[in-house]
């Protein structure tokens, strides 16, 4: 635990910036062409401004989400580097080891069986193999890894740990069971 628990501000803060950077990559990415035949008034706003209609909602739900976790997830025993209030009792490096072990683990499970997901996923693969990379792979880890986990762990986890911390007595039990949803 850092020596001063930061007050709302110095947990939303860092957080929601995070989050912020992960949504900010959406932009890189084209309009689905789908949802602009579908919705022909989109077809006469400006690329720019259609990028930036198309990431708000997912601003609003990182800002959701960073502001329930600043406010809930501390009470509940849970903890973000992100927002200095973590506990350190894993090693930095430990926790990358373990990370890149799950890493090189899923992606050998999803080399092992892309070949049995079928033609459609066959053809899905073939099309994101031809898109340019840069792109994806922002979108994949700022998107996926901070936006994602701002919303999910940080906003609804926090949440659904609370709650079950506020029904139910034992923290570490209501905790696991969040962490486990």
């Amino acid at each position: 635990m850092a020596d001063a628990a930061p007050g709302f501000a110095g947990r939303f803060w860092p957080v929601w910036g995070l989050g912020l950077l992960g949504v900010l990559t959406l932009a890189l990415q084209p309009p689905p062409a789908s949802l602009v035949e579908q919705v022909p008034r989109l077809q006469s706003l400006y690329p720019l401004a259609l990028r930036a209609l198309l990431i708000l909602n997912p601003l609003l739900l990182v800002s959701v989400c960073a502001a329930v976790g600043a406010a809930v997830a501390h009470r509940a025993g849970l903890g973000s580097h992100a927002a200095n209030t973590a506990r350190n009792t894993l090693s930095p490096l430990f926790a990358v080891a373990i990370g890149g072990l799950v890493a090189v683990v899923l992606f050998a499970l999803d080399a092992a069986m892309a070949p049995h997901l079928g033609a459609r996923w066959q053809e899905v693969k073939a099309h994101a193999d031809n898109a340019p990379w840069f792109p994806a792979l922002a979108v994949g880890v700022l998107y996926g890894g901070f936006a994602e986990e701002v919303t999910m762990r940080w906003g609804v986890m926090s949440l659904v740990a609370w709650l079950l911390c506020r029904l139910f007595a034992p923290r570490s039990r209501a905790v696991g069971v969040a962490s486990g949803m």
